[in-house]
């Protein structure tokens, strides 16, 4: 049997015992050695003659996929799926896991950082520093103030229980978590719009929004001039030139930004040139105790379906394949 795997730098995401285990189990590993995301060309070759598939964030599409004749699980190496045709591949008994809740730890202590970045301008003063300038202007504590946190999954809760030590006063907005369920943690859950209006700082924790932006113009004008916005879940959740409009005109005072709508970040997006802007290169996730368990969760993932006909617990489709079918079937 054979594996493709298409993330970038697997010696660094996938440790040696990892791999070990993978080929104990006989597989032959076709990977992705270009350091950067994995090329149609190579995906194209390779994807009709494997039978799993360790995937980045490139490109899945229908078309791909119909080249993948013998495929039976796509482990997907991060938490999105917008780049994963999933519907398609639950049609042909593909299974597809992510590696949700790896990276939650990481991305919670992340978002924390870029709120006292941000709140700061580290960035920026430590460039004034390396320019010979010594300014010293005054800034914003975290401690007591309001916390706006947009999704209340995993990360949303780990930000909310690590911030416990400056006191805050946690707003949530969650129309998939219960009032109760965030009232029993101690939270308040309330709309959108009151979030917006009352939080010192709001944070995004949600997946992709189809393509709608839940930060726009009209969002960013119900924000205090004193907030600031964290974005470490997806970039396209805010709309740039809204934001760009807004940290020019001072109508929010500040963001933080670990991702952006077109990644990698050219230097000539304007939010770069931007004083009250920190920008990280979509690393909230980069810890090396994440790399650890995201790995060890894709090859479990490969092998549980390969070789236990067990669907993982991580699988997003997993009560709409046939696995012990697929198993029977493909050769």
């Amino acid at each position: 049997m054979k594996l493709l795997v298409g993330i970038p730098h697997m010696d660094l995401l996938i440790q040696e015992e990892s791999v070990m285990r993978l080929r104990a189990h006989g597989l032959v590993l076709i990977v992705n050695e270009t350091g950067k995301m994995a090329e149609r060309s190579f995906l194209e070759k390779h994807i009709q003659h494997v039978d799993a598939y360790i995937a980045g964030g490139e490109p899945i599409d229908r078309n791909l996929l119909e080249r993948a004749f013998r495929l039976r699980v796509i482990a997907r190496y991060g938490v999105g799926l917008d780049t994963i045709d999933v519907a398609f591949a639950t049609q042909r008994d593909i299974v597809v896991t992510t590696t949700a809740g790896a990276n939650a730890n990481a991305v919670a202590e992340h978002t924390i950082m870029l709120m006292l970045s941000a709140m700061r301008r580290t960035t920026y003063y430590h460039k004034a520093v390396l320019e010979g300038r010594w300014d010293i202007v005054e800034f914003p504590e975290l401690t007591a103030k309001a916390i706006g946190l947009i999704g209340f999954g995993r990360i949303g809760r780990l930000v909310a229980s690590r911030l416990s030590g400056f006191t805050p006063n946690i707003l949530v907005f969650d129309p998939y978590v219960s009032q109760e369920d965030i009232v029993r943690l101690g939270y308040r859950s309330c709309p959108l719009e009151e979030l917006l209006a009352s939080a010192d700082v709001v944070s995004l924790h949600m997946p992709d929004a189809e393509g709608v932006h839940v930060i726009g113009r009209n969002e960013l004008l119900l924000m205090k001039p004193s907030a600031f916005l964290i974005n470490t879940a997806r970039g396209a959740l805010v709309d740039e030139e809204a934001l760009y409009w807004a940290l020019s005109n001072e109508i929010i005072a500040g963001a933080g930004l670990d991702v952006v709508q077109s990644e990698p970040c050219g230097a000539d997006n304007r939010l770069l040139q931007l004083p009250n802007v920190v920008v990280t290169p979509h690393i909230a996730g980069g810890s090396r105790e994440n790399h650890e368990e995201a790995g060890r969760i894709c090859v479990s993932a490969v092998i549980d379906v390969l070789f236990n006909a067990k669907v993982p617990e991580t699988a997003v489709n997993g009560t709409m394949v046939h696995v012990g079918e697929v198993l029977d079937e493909r050769v």
